[in-house]
């Protein structure tokens, strides 16, 4: 939508969604998520590791509380 020439085409975001469930389905909304959330695995994975290593690191420092 952010490429468009003419702003007109969809008149707000729940006009978008309803032409693209028409034109092509529900599925279109989906499309791409499977990528997404490929991506964001690894990147949260690493993020829940980190934190819970560091969580335990202080418990073992300050005492558990």
């Amino acid at each position: 939508m952010q490429a468009e020439t003419d702003p007109t085409v969809h008149k707000s975001m729940v006009h978008c969604f309803r032409s693209l469930i028409k034109k092509h389905g529900w599925r279109s909304l989906f499309r791409g998520s499977l990528v997404i959330i490929a991506r964001a695995a690894p990147v949260n994975s690493a993020t829940f590791l980190g934190y819970e290593y560091c969580l335990e690191k202080c418990h073992k420092v300050l005492g558990e509380t």
